[in-house]
């Protein structure tokens, strides 16, 4: 196969989380998938710590780090050797954008309340990546229904250049679960779990006003950020935690224990937590808003994110579907295929 195009693996370097979470098992995939030397990904020069590939081949290059390496070496890598760039955590090259490009959704044109996590000159950057991607993309990659719905609708993109590449969960079953260190004792099978990142659209008010309602009850939340000063700005009744940043060990413990997972996210393009709880068989508590209801259907219990009278114990008693076939339909490794059929 003639190397038309080269995958950015900026964001393998560091966290795992969302996007990066989906580049980092995406690759994985791919490397079962191809040739040896078929595929290149490129890598800041001196990265470390980055996945080890049997067949996936690195190239490292450009004398910058983050978004710098991303606009600028890429970019002018991309130009120099005539090449398309396959782009998967939403960031494209500005100067550049040519090629395969993601967006795991455009909620910033739906929900307004996604506006008000973001400083201004980070919103611009993103307004204008969305248009880009949709103006010269050759595909475009998503990850639901309503996200292609929204990318079409808002951005006049044809239907059949965006292609669904859904997000999974097989990567929790190469996770042993490891008890954390948090400073407080947990019941098991009596707390109950939240995990995201720390931006408005997440609603953990909406965990913090349903503790108040629950004293009896104890309430987990993870994340990065500090929780305790920016969710709630405000003191909580003492049966709400915030342990900060978990690894994925420690999250999976939590998951495998918990009363069961809450999810009241008022925006998401995909949602992977929910589908992470239920394999590790946890019950999950979703919110009904955006593509949640689209992805989990009747494998999972709803609630209006905006209400805060609920009786959780009263909503776990109802009788949803055993989630064993809702994971099927996910996975990682047919993500894979579908990138890899675009890339050929």
């Amino acid at each position: 196969m003639r190397r038309k195009y080269i995958i950015n693996g900026r964001q393998l370097v560091g966290e795992q989380a969302g996007v990066q979470r989906y580049l980092h098992e995406v690759l994985r995939e791919l490397d079962g998938i191809a040739r040896p030397g078929e595929i290149r990904v490129a890598v800041p020069k001196g990265a470390e710590d980055l996945p080890a590939f049997r067949n996936l081949e690195y190239v490292p290059l450009g004398h910058f780090r983050g978004i710098l390496w991303e606009q600028l070496s890429f970019a002018f890598y991309l130009f120099l050797h005539g090449m398309r760039g396959v782009n998967l955590c939403t960031a494209v090259p500005l100067l550049y954008p040519f090629g395969i490009n993601s967006l795991h959704d455009v909620m910033l044109r739906r929900y307004r309340v996604m506006r008000s996590s973001l400083k201004l000159p980070y919103l611009l950057l993103l307004k204008l990546d969305y248009f880009i991607v949709a103006k010269f993309s050759e595909r475009i990659i998503t990850v639901s229904n309503e996200s292609r719905n929204d990318i079409c609708n808002f951005y006049g993109v044809p239907w059949d250049k965006v292609v669904l590449a859904r997000s999974s969960w097989q990567h929790m079953e190469r996770i042993s679960p490891e008890r954390p260190e948090l400073g407080f004792e947990l019941d098991d099978g009596k707390f109950y779990l939240a995990l995201s990142s720390n931006r408005a659209q997440k609603n953990f008010v909406w965990v913090e006003r349903v503790a108040e309602r629950n004293p009896g009850s104890q309430f987990v939340i993870v994340g990065g950020g500090d929780f305790q000063q920016d969710v709630g700005r405000r003191e909580s009744g003492g049966n709400v935690h915030y342990t900060g940043y978990l690894p994925d060990a420690n999250i999976k413990y939590l998951y495998e224990r918990c009363r069961a997972f809450l999810f009241p996210s008022v925006a998401e393009g995909f949602g992977m937590p929910p589908m992470e709880a239920l394999s590790c068989g946890a019950k999950v508590v979703c919110s009904s808003s955006s593509c949640l209801p689209e992805i989990y259907g009747n494998y999972v219990y709803y609630i209006n994110p905006y209400d805060y009278d609920v009786d959780l114990e009263a909503l776990l008693s109802e009788k949803v579907w055993e989630p064993d076939k809702l994971l099927s339909r996910y996975s990682w490794r047919r993500t894979a295929e579908t990138l890899y059929a675009l890339i050929q």
